[in-house]
């Protein structure tokens, strides 16, 4: 393992490093302030992963990641595997940067920074070399795709955003059901694109969708144990959509006593609302929603209890929820205060307070019914 100073040219020549020969596996790639403009010319390295690739912050030439992949993270690293500095010219063809998580605790993490870097156009995938590894990202990040590809990948706490532009996607690993990607205290911006999760996304903060989404299979949404609970749960901003396109989305309610969020400003086709926290957990519905096709509200474990609640923001106050004229429904053993139906429903096994069009019944908790 050893230093490799790229100061500009084709990734892949040796006359591109200070040292004269190109990274191998277990290298530090580093590019100085003074270097000329980088091309990711090959996979870098060859086989295997750089222990990391920095980017100084007084960088300001261009990376074109091509149409190949960085790949880096490698061994017991606990510092920064990859920084993209402050530079804003980074470009991309159709490659990216492959990251590996190597830590199972949070006090090990990998370190990974953008900082001011323009990398929307930049491919991320997140790898690892075990379940449960431990990726930290220490400022705001900004990339095209972002995919993960390890059974399991959590990130460490931190408030930042991550956004991604053109596409969420994660593998079914031996139909393993592990937490795909747990961010912690990190709010997520989706901008557009597809989503392609075969696992549940759990974030400890706010999902924001801040364009037209596409799914490609049911998105499982986990809200947990926000520190901020103010900006906790699923937004639409006023140029977000999400196309369900057959699919669901899955609202789980799992954190401790917070209050957790739904604004959603455009009919949906599909939303499952299922509240699983053994703590008190309210998930407030903060404006009118229309559903087209689908709509669920479902609290585990405990039916009837005084503590997950399904309810508008404000106390005494309705927020109306319209269903589609051909819109299917299942609401059972649910705790629900201030919600107003556009037309009768039928609830299981549910406590109803200050709402409309709601008519209870008690059958046996084993009778599951669609209306």
């Amino acid at each position: 393992m050893g230093l490799k100073t790229y100061i500009g040219g084709p990734s892949n020549v040796p006359n591109s490093y200070l040292e004269l020969a190109v990274p191998v596996a277990g290298d530090d790639v580093y590019v100085p302030a003074n270097a000329g403009n980088c091309v990711i010319a090959a996979d870098l390295p060859s086989s295997g992963q750089l222990r990391s690739f920095i980017v100084d912050n007084g960088y300001t030439g261009t990376i074109d990641f091509g149409n190949f992949k960085v790949y880096a993270g490698q061994g017991n690293l606990t510092g920064t595997i990859f920084d993209s500095g402050t530079s804003a010219n980074y470009q991309c063809g159709t490659g990216g940067v492959q990251l590996y998580s190597t830590s199972s605790t949070t006090s090990g993490v990998n370190i990974v920074k953008a900082n001011n870097a323009n990398m929307a156009n930049v491919n991320v995938y997140l790898n690892s070399n075990g379940l449960g590894r431990y990726m930290d990202f220490q400022s705001d990040f900004y990339c095209n795709l972002l995919k993960i590809i390890a059974n399991s990948i959590y990130l460490s706490n931190r408030t930042y955003m991550l956004s991604i532009y053109r596409g969420f996607e994660d593998s079914l690993i031996n139909n393993n059901t592990n937490i795909a990607l747990n961010i912690n205290t990190n709010n997520v911006i989706f901008i557009g694109g597809n989503i392609n999760s075969f696992n549940t996304l759990q974030v400890y903060g706010a999902v924001y969708i801040g364009g037209i989404i596409t799914l490609l299979h049911d998105f499982q949404l986990s809200i947990s144990n926000a520190t901020n609970p103010t900006y906790s749960g699923l937004y639409y901003n006023t140029n977000g959509s999400i196309n369900c396109n057959g699919y669901n989305v899955i609202y789980y309610v799992t954190g401790f006593n917070y209050n957790h969020n739904i604004y959603i400003d455009k009919a949906i086709d599909k939303l499952i609302i299922v509240n699983t926290s053994n703590y008190t957990s309210t998930l407030r519905i903060l404006n009118d929603i229309t559903v087209n096709n689908y709509f669920s509200i479902v609290e585990t474990p405990r039916p009837r209890s005084p503590f997950n609640a399904v309810r508008s923001a404000t106390n005494g106050t309705k927020v109306n929820i319209t269903l589609g004229n051909n819109c299917k429904y299942l609401i059972a053993w649910s705790l629900l205060y201030d919600l107003s139906f556009n037309k009768p429903v039928t609830a299981f096994k549910s406590s109803v307070n200050n709402c409309d069009n709601i008519n209870v019944v008690d059958y046996p908790q084993t009778i599951i019914s669609v209306k």
